[in-house]
């Protein structure tokens, strides 16, 4: 369980970029380790040294998507809850799954929402009922279905007082006592009738200084109120109403710690307040055996409080927000958009900026810490300059085109100072959307503006602007990404199920008298799309246009003839499966297509994953999904690849997550041919990189005497070798040579690889 964030990665490696703002629930360890889990991941900071470990399905977990976390100290494990209901139980570096709850058909909410340790078992509050896990067999022992009648009811938290079980539910407080043998029996559970409000929503309980503190959640007023039981009766602990909402309560050390909107609290077994922190919504704080309060907060990570007003904030390295609608890669430098548009094209107003990822460090840009990004939101799209990757252009839902340079904010494009436009006919309401941006290869930069009738601008190399009338051709004028094909022509997404728009300025962009467009759609020789719910374009090497609907993916193979008057429709890509041909991906919606250096095309879809498929998309090369894989989740929102080292990043609905792959950007001529890893270690058991290549170059590789063990053609500007001779058997110790030679057999290179088993 290594740190997945170190310095690169093998290829067919995975590492994970994943966001560690929103962090939810805290607990400590043994050896000086705290655990804090985030929304969806898990990181450990070791009090000493300050080290941090990250766990996350790159290296071991099983899932994504936490719920809740609790270490047993005695026993010296760490239960990871998940959203929905898988566990893992980290343990002596070893992590076990029990995936019981999460596989079976239940009835009501399948959530942990509590853990409780007793002997040898663990006790887990789920929304259906308590979960009773061996935690030595690793396995479920019992459930309890505690409601009227055995119906189920969710459990929000479990406690032990004296031989009492009491548990804090949906619809009240129910007692159980620990020696009875048939706990899974719900006459065995008597619900507290004397509480104030005894069907009320209890969502914490805990056993502190010889009683159970119980929270009734009263989240509409923001006003809980905590109740102590004696044995005897029920009392509002301390005042009567508290002054926020409860979000845990964690007995430990003789204290109580309450966390909840606004604040934190811990108190002595006199009920007294001996540490009080304000903060906007902490989701859970405990305190430790050196006295230090531990906060976990959803945008400021985990924070770490002692003495007086001592404070740190520890937020392992990634972007500050998971959410991800656009990436761009120039060399080697990511950049990622934030926002977001919703199913009908409006603003889900997220204001996460915008983040980069550049020298293996990850920083973001937003409201709270660039100067003019403070009502900037719904950042939707990145252009990277293919000329100087310092300088990134982010397109807004709502204002405009932002610039910057060197990381640093340097222009806002907007009506006062481009041909960009505002939404016109609502007095008092300004709003001035960008679908997209993209370059020319004479370094223009043309932009797509929604809801006005210049709906397509150019910023010209020389820093002017231009912007052309399409008025009465595209419906609602909405218009989304753009790319540019090999004939200059501009191929435009026009949303909610209007197709494509085409524009041919025919290299005069100052004369419009010569301008072309056509829209395409569904229709026979009208471009013949599978659905006119387009959702994403690219241009691949050959200068073919590469279209992913709702219903797959289809290619126009001529895209010069849009305006030429013969058949340019797209064509269906046919493989056969099973021994039936079916259309490449029909029946997948395809958010994205990128091309590798090798020409190949990873496509990423709404719920199936990545493909990764041959140059002509008649071979599946790769399928990658939440099951088989590392990968977050099966919403692939955006696929960016760096054709400089061949890392491909999958921007999911649950964070970022990329991938080595074999293809880099091949070269015009050989240029630094070398071989990586070298040397190959006796434990290394990836692939070896041999870079540097001009675009299908082949390699042979030979033992010191001449003997060739393995031979192969680049995949772009890369070659790849297992290791292996040609019988699949690992060569044995020693020197190889690898002879490198171009296409055309005028490029000539020879490296060496030392090998040792």
């Amino acid at each position: 369980m290594g740190n997945s964030q170190a310095q690169g990665v093998a290829i067919g490696q995975w590492r994970e970029h994943s966001s560690y703002n929103h962090c939810i629930a805290v607990t400590e360890g043994n050896d000086k380790l705290i655990y804090c889990a985030t929304q969806y991941n898990l990181f450990s900071f070791n009090k000493d040294d300050e080290s941090i470990q990250r766990y996350t399905k790159v290296n071991g977990l099983s899932d994504i998507g936490i719920s809740t976390i609790r270490f047993n100290k005695s026993m010296n494990y760490l239960m990871v809850a998940y959203t929905d209901a898988n566990i893992d139980i980290l343990e002596n570096g070893q992590i076990y799954n029990i995936p019981d709850i999460k596989i079976k058909n239940l009835q009501g909410k399948k959530n942990i929402n509590h853990i409780l340790f007793m002997n040898n078992y663990a006790y887990l509050s789920c929304g259906f009922g308590i979960v009773v896990v061996d935690v030595s067999r690793k396995e479920i022992k019992d459930t309890y279905y505690i409601g009227p009648l055995g119906s189920h009811i969710e459990v929000f938290g479990l406690a032990v007082n004296g031989n009492s079980f009491y548990a804090a539910t949906e619809s009240g407080v129910y007692q159980a006592s620990t020696t009875n043998p048939n706990l899974a029996n719900y006459e065995s559970w008597t619900k507290h009738t004397t509480l104030p409000h005894p069907d009320g929503k209890y969502n914490a309980v805990v056993s502190f200084a010889n009683r159970i503190v119980v929270n009734l959640s009263n989240t509409s007023m923001n006003m809980d109120t905590m109740y102590v039981f004696n044995g005897t009766s029920w009392n509002p602990y301390l005042s009567s109403i508290s002054t926020s909402s409860k979000a845990s309560l964690e007995s430990m050390y003789g204290m109580l710690v309450t966390a909840g909107s606004y604040e934190i609290n811990v108190y002595n077994a006199s009920d007294n307040i001996i540490i009080h922190r304000s903060y906007a919504y902490p989701t859970d704080a405990i305190i430790d055996n050196d006295s230090i309060v531990w906060v976990t907060d959803p945008q400021d990570g985990l924070i770490k409080n002692w003495g007086s007003w001592y404070v740190q904030n520890i937020i392992p390295s990634g972007p500050s927000s998971s959410n991800v609608f656009d990436m761009s890669v120039q060399g080697s430098k990511l950049w990622v958009a934030s926002g977001g548009r919703d199913d009908s094209w409006s603003n889900l107003w997220q204001l996460s900026g915008l983040y980069s990822f550049i020298d293996d460090k990850w920083s973001s840009y937003n409201a709270t810490n660039t100067p003019g990004l403070s009502n900037v939101f719904d950042v939707t799209s990145i252009t990277v300059s293919p000329s100087n990757p310092d300088i990134v252009y982010a397109a807004t839902w709502g204002l405009g085109l932002l610039e910057f340079t060197n990381s640093v904010l340097t222009n806002v494009y907007n009506e006062d100072n481009s041909t960009l436009d505002t939404l016109h006919g609502l007095p008092g309401y300004y709003w001035l959307g960008i679908g997209g941006s993209v370059f020319d290869g004479d370094n223009n930069l043309w932009v797509t503006n929604s809801s006005v009738n210049r709906a397509l601008s150019v910023k010209k190399n020389d820093g002017t602007w231009q912007s052309f009338d399409f008025s009465g051709l595209i419906n609602n004028n909405i218009v989304g990404k753009l790319i540019i094909d090999n004939s200059n022509q501009k191929w435009i997404i026009l949303p909610k199920g209007n197709g494509l728009l085409v524009f041919n300025d025919n290299n005069t962009i100052g004369t419009t008298s010569d301008d072309k467009s056509k829209r395409l759609n569904v229709s026979i020789g009208n471009g013949g799309l599978p659905s006119n719910n387009v959702l994403s374009l690219a241009l691949d090497q050959d200068g073919e246009v590469w279209v992913g609907t709702d219903m797959g993916v289809v290619v126009f193979y001529s895209p010069e003839a849009v305006f030429s008057g013969s058949n340019f429709d797209a064509q269906y890509i046919t493989l056969m499966q099973d021994g039936h041909a079916q259309h490449l991906l029909e029946t997948e919606t395809v958010n994205s297509i990128v091309v590798d250096g090798a020409n190949q095309k990873w496509i990423g879809t709404q719920n199936a994953g990545v493909f990764l498929m041959s140059p002509d998309g008649t071979q599946e090369l790769q399928h990658f999904t939440a099951e088989n894989s590392p990968l977050f989740s099966n919403t692939i929102i955006s696929i960016a690849v760096d054709n400089l080292t061949g890392e491909v990043f999958f921007g999911t609905d649950k964070g970022i997550i990329s991938y080595k792959g074999e293809a880099t950007a091949g070269n015009e001529v050989f240029s630094g041919v070398y071989a990586y890893p070298n040397p190959v270690k006796e434990d290394y058991t990836g692939l070896i990189g041999i870079k540097g290549l001009t675009t299908n170059a082949n390699v042979k590789i030979t033992d010191i005497t001449g003997n060739v063990v393995f031979e192969s053609v680049s995949k772009g500007g890369q070659a790849i070798w297992n290791g292996k001779k040609f019988d699949g058997e690992r060569v044995k110790t020693g020197v190889y040579l690898v002879f490198c030679s171009s296409q055309d057999g005028s490029e000539k290179e020879v490296t060496k690889i030392m090998v040792i088993n």
